[in-house]
């Protein structure tokens, strides 16, 4: 049988180790106070399987690899049609600005007096 606190093997009739017993003693407990054991160490539950994954073959990593790529070139292509898209919206926007007004034929730049005197 083993130690109820720390499990160590024990021999028969004793409950606790000396080494418990001793760090037990610096905490006494009021006789009559009800004390809820742990239970023995055979009865543990059982683990959970790890969620370690295992390592993958040559023809997964593939896979994987291909899945990314085939991702990863999509996202760039849906960035690089909207950069497109903004920029030619933008030189539209700017070629508008620099446009004359509707009805507008002649330039709204002054002439210099050499030219208006008929020199």
């Amino acid at each position: 049988m083993g130690c109820l606190k720390c499990g160590r093997d024990l021999e028969e009739g004793q409950i606790f180790c000396h080494s418990c017993l001793e760090s037990m003693a610096k905490c006494p407990v009021k006789p009559g106070t009800p004390i809820s054991l742990p239970k023995p160490r055979e009865q543990a539950p059982q683990r959970k399987p790890s969620r370690m994954k295992l390592p993958l073959s040559p023809e997964e990593q593939v896979k994987r690899l291909r899945r990314r790529c085939r991702w990863l070139s999509a996202v760039v292509a849906v960035l690089l049609v909207g950069y497109l898209t903004l920029g030619l919206f933008f030189l539209r926007y700017a070629r508008q600005a620099r446009k004359p007004q509707r009805g507008q034929n002649y330039s709204t730049m002054e002439t210099t007096s050499d030219t208006t005197a008929g020199g």
